[in-house]
């Protein structure tokens, strides 16, 4: 049965057989599936809190898997996004600024919240988004919001959406990095620290307290803004 309910998930296609349908008494059963595949999990979990979707894949998988892309079993090329990513994901997804500023504050208030933000930030990502996750978190990034962590996570949003930078207009691009800089200016030096790591120029000197993060989230942050650096120097030219 965790077979056809897998094939149902990944096939999710118009016209094709829908695992609601296909799975005898889906309802009672498919908390038990779950653990078997993710795509049935995220299915299964739909419309329930975060916490509780949240709460329902440690009991299944464990914490260790909280970052894992899980590969599709009838599909060689695809995935799905860790769990980690689909609540960061989950997140950027909120309809206006002050949905998304509550979500922010609730994932903050996790039990887990700093171990997720600790491997989201070591965690390169697979996913790129756009659109309204990009104006959402940039908007939220230029406005004080008491803890300091959320910066943090607005950085993870935003350097999940710089791969669609190239694909806006000119005019957009100009207006994500004319707002980015008046950040680094004006905005206090959390803030400045990670807009200037967005723009890829030298942030300013912060500590684990100014950040409000634990120092081993605070080491895997410096370690990932090194990276960050290093891939966006240029490169010097060899020699003929």
């Amino acid at each position: 049965m965790a077979c056809i309910a897998a094939f149902c998930t990944e096939a999710d296609r118009p016209g094709w057989p829908k695992v609601e349908e296909t799975v005898p008494e889906w309802d009672s059963i498919k908390g038990e599936l779950g653990k078997y595949h993710l795509g049935v999990f995220y299915r299964s979990v739909a419309g329930l809190p975060t916490v509780e979707q949240l709460r329902r894949f440690l009991s299944l998988y464990g914490r260790d898997r909280l970052f894992e892309d899980f590969p599709l079993t009838y599909e060689s090329l695809g995935f799905y996004v860790s769990m980690a990513d689909y609540l960061l994901n989950k997140l950027r997804s909120q309809p206006d600024g002050a949905s998304y500023n509550q979500s922010v504050r609730e994932f903050l208030d996790w039990e887990f919240a700093d171990y997720l933000l600790a491997g989201l930030i070591s965690k390169d990502s697979h996913m790129f988004w756009g659109g309204n996750a990009l104006k959402t978190a940039l908007d939220h990034l230029t406005l004080d919001r008491g803890d300091a962590r959320t910066y943090l996570v607005d950085w993870l949003v935003l350097g999940r959406s710089i791969g669609r930078w190239g694909a806006a207009s000119s005019a957009e691009r100009r207006e994500i990095v004319r707002k980015l800089r008046g950040v680094t200016s004006r905005r206090g030096k959390v803030r400045a620290f990670y807009a200037a790591l967005l723009l890829g120029s030298k942030p300013p000197d912060v500590s684990a307290d100014d950040l409000g993060l634990k120092p081993e989230t605070f080491q895997e942050l410096q370690r990932a803004s090194k990276k960050r650096m290093e891939l966006q120097r240029p490169r010097k030219p060899s020699p003929k």
